[in-house]
Parts: structure tokens; sequence; C-alpha cells
């Protein structure tokens, strides 16, 4: 389907009478991406599965402001069994790439499309115990995060060559960093 295709029937779903809307999950794991959506079984979206986390499978709200402001949110399974915790505990890394999509199924059936919500980098995972089974939760940061980084570039000949061999653009700018300039007249 194309994505102009895909856009208009998007929006009609969005102004059916009845919307049913489902949440899709995409957090990036040491083996590959884990794909979760709120609904019950496997769900075949852009030639990925999602699988089922019905109820359990829950996404705090995206918080959207106007600033540059690095707002996150977390995603969370509730009362997951021992193969889920395994890939909690083994699997899930810091930095990581997390996806937190809204889907709306068309009134006719099937998927009328998705539509992004929050791109994200993957913090570091939890896992609180609960009366008979754990619960997993990692947030996710907004790629503004990376602008509280400091550079490890810098602005000399020997690191422009990294990126771009022979070019002479820094060359010159040790020797001039300790010139003095002297502008206008005497």
């Amino acid at each position: 389907m194309a994505d102009r295709e895909m856009e208009a029937a998007f929006e009609a779903a969005l102004l059916a009478d009845v919307v049913y809307p489902f949440l899709v999950g995409k957090i990036g794991t040491a083996s590959g991406p884990f794909n979760c959506w709120t609904g019950l079984g496997d769900l075949e979206l852009g030639g990925e599965i999602y699988h089922g986390g019905g109820s359990a499978a829950q996404a705090s709200p995206v918080e959207e402001t106007s600033d540059l402001f690095a707002a996150g949110m977390t995603f969370a399974l509730n009362d997951i069994g021992d193969e889920w915790i395994q890939t909690a505990l083994n699997e899930m890394r810091q930095g990581e790439e997390a996806v937190l999509s809204l889907g709306l199924w068309a009134p006719e059936g099937g998927v009328a499309g998705v539509l992004p919500l929050f791109k994200g980098l993957t913090d570091v995972p939890m896992l609180e115990p609960g009366p008979e089974r754990f619960s997993a939760s990692v947030s996710a940061e907004s790629r503004f995060i990376l602008l509280r980084q400091a550079s490890e570039r810098r602005h000399t000949h020997e690191d422009q060559q990294i990126d771009y061999p022979g070019d002479l653009g820094f060359e010159f700018v040790e020797g001039v960093q300790d010139d003095e300039i002297k502008w206008g007249k005497n």
C-alpha cells in the first residue's frame, strides 16, 4: 500500500463513527528489535511481526512541548513469564532505538495505518516483582538527550582527516591559534 493510500485509510479510520486504536512498540535489543502491540496474538505490520501483549503491554503518556526538551516515556510489560524476563535481562541495552506508534483498525477490517508518536533511545531496563509474576519496564528519552553530550570531535587537522582524508581545510588551525592579528590602522 502506498503512503498516500495509507494516510487516506488512516484518516478515514480516524473519522469513522467508531475508532479502534492500538499501540505498537518497537524496542531495540542486542539481537534485534523486540516488537509488541497492545492486542492479542501476532500482528504483521510493515513486514515485521509484533507480539501481542494485550492489557499487559503499556506505555506512559507521550509528552510534547514546544521547547527543545528531552521528554521521555516508559514502555512496560506487566505480569510477564520467564521467557520475557530472560529477554529483559539478557537482551535489553542502553542507547537502543525505541519507537511508539498509534495504529488504527480500518472500519472494513485490517490495519488502516500507524502514526509514530515517539522515537527515542532506551535507558536501563527495570524488573519489579509482583504478587505472582514480574513486570519489566524500560524508559526511553528523546534523541534531544544527545544534545547534552559533549562532542568528542575537535576542529583539528588530524580530526578532519578521519572523515575527509586529504582535506587541508584545517591544516593551519594549530599555527593560527597563537598568532596575534591586528585589525585596522596603527
